[in-house]
């Protein structure tokens, strides 16, 4: 694979996953890379979760370095370590290191907009929101809004977006038949939710979980949980989670398998979301 770098910094992004026996759930605590000549076993240079924190069993990673090696082809190897503080294999990719230097945009989308059947020109468009509310990165995900809509019928739905340098990009096309009438949409909400580990309580006698930001109040939600469920059984086992929405209605339930060490005798201060 060949590859042209900036000579003073090199920025790789991988999807690294952890080995993990099968009954239980394994993380990754770091990772490490290494040109050419394997330096031994947590010798390497780190490498940065995407997230900012390594404990998932699939982590994306950063590799930055002010440095590279000589012109020429090269072999770039990338290894992670789980929780129990084994390293796995080292994986290695042919990265072909060229003269001078090559300097790569911010490639960032800066706002969006959208248009029916005839293109009005670049900017001219409807605005496009970002759905986090915030155009910052160069994966976006959108949303439209509009109180007026096409006579009914087949029609064009046309999307393009801005960067940050001020260019526009070429226009996404979709055809769409808009129905006559009207719809409503019931407005969905996460009211409570709850978890468990192995047998189900039933609906609504789990462990009350809390929305992070302390309101349920939106479709989506981030949870935070409390206690272990008791009673506490040592080993491996099905943490379960279900959602509550307005109208009383429980989802259904997301198990994950959790390794449960009932031999740990501290304990670990969790800080408040803001």
């Amino acid at each position: 694979m060949g590859a042209a770098m900036n000579s003073r910094s090199l920025l790789f992004a991988f999807a690294l996953i952890a080995g993990s026996l099968a009954t239980a759930q394994t993380g990754i605590q770091q990772g490490e890379y290494f040109w050419d000549t394997d330096p031994g076993n947590g010798n390497g240079s780190p490498l940065v979760a995407v997230d900012g924190t390594f404990g998932q069993a699939l982590e994306q990673v950063l590799a930055e370095t002010g440095t590279l090696p000589t012109p020429g082809a090269h072999v770039l190897y990338l290894r992670v370590q789980d929780d129990d503080g084994g390293w796995g294999p080292a994986f290695s990719t042919v990265i072909e290191v060229l003269q001078g230097s090559l300097l790569l945009p911010d490639i960032q989308v800066s706002q969006g907009e959208y248009f029916w059947d005839t293109d009005p020109g670049e900017g001219n468009g409807s605005t496009m929101l970002a759905f986090d509310g915030n155009y910052d990165s160069a994966l976006e995900t959108v949303r439209l809004e509009s109180s007026t809509l096409p006579a009914p019928g087949t029609h064009t739905l046309g999307l393009r977006v801005l960067d940050v340098n001020g260019n526009w990009g070429p226009v996404f096309r979709v055809v769409t038949e808009v129905l006559p009438g009207s719809i409503t949409f019931p407005a969905i909400h996460v009211s409570a939710a709850e978890y468990w580990a192995d047998s189900d309580p039933g609906e609504g006698a789990g462990t009350p979980m809390l929305a992070a930001d302390g309101n349920f109040d939106s479709a989506v939600e981030v949870f935070r949980g409390g206690g272990i469920p008791v009673p506490v059984i040592a080993g491996t086992q099905v943490l379960w989670m279900r959602a509550q929405d307005d109208d009383g209605g429980w989802g259904p339930p997301f198990g994950v398998v959790v390794n449960i060490d009932t031999t740990v005798t501290g304990t670990v201060a969790v800080p408040e979301l803001a």
